[in-house]
């Protein structure tokens, strides 16, 4: 009886945190639409930055949705492989690239040991998801 309500309370957690995050997701779908909107209203020759801006809340809405699908899973009860948390570490591997590469002002040197280093962490994750991939493939 007590693991029957301890795993109760658990997928409740599970939903309400999940609840959270779709929520959130939502309101930085929102939000960034509406800075960018605004910014290509009143100022139209900032648009590649407001783009910039607006790219980064879409990976970050899907880095919010990828973690809260995988807490959905878990409230119905199926086992959580590897694969949806390697695909948020390549979601946030893609975003800080980005945000790197944007962050860059002219004139300026760009961090290309960082980009280097987050290429590389790239290449190795997406081995990783392949590799979890073929494995789920063959069982």
């Amino acid at each position: 009886m007590p693991g029957r309500l301890l795993e109760r309370a658990e997928r409740t957690a599970f939903a309400c945190v999940a609840a959270v995050l779709y929520g959130l997701a939502f309101i930085v779908l929102v939000y960034g639409s509406a800075t960018f909107l605004a910014a290509l209203l009143t100022e139209p020759q900032r648009t590649i930055g407001a783009a910039g801006r607006l790219l980064d809340a879409a990976l970050l809405i899907l880095i919010l949705l990828q973690v809260a699908y995988a807490l959905t899973l878990k409230t119905r009860g199926a086992l959580l492989g590897a694969e949806p948390f390697i695909t948020i570490a390549v979601l946030a591997i893609v975003r800080r690239m980005l945000a790197v590469a944007a962050g860059v002002a002219p004139g300026a040197a760009p961090a290309y040991a960082e980009i280097a280093v987050l290429a590389g962490a790239a290449m190795v994750v997406a081995s990783a998801l392949a590799l979890v991939r073929r494995t789920s493939l063959r069982s």
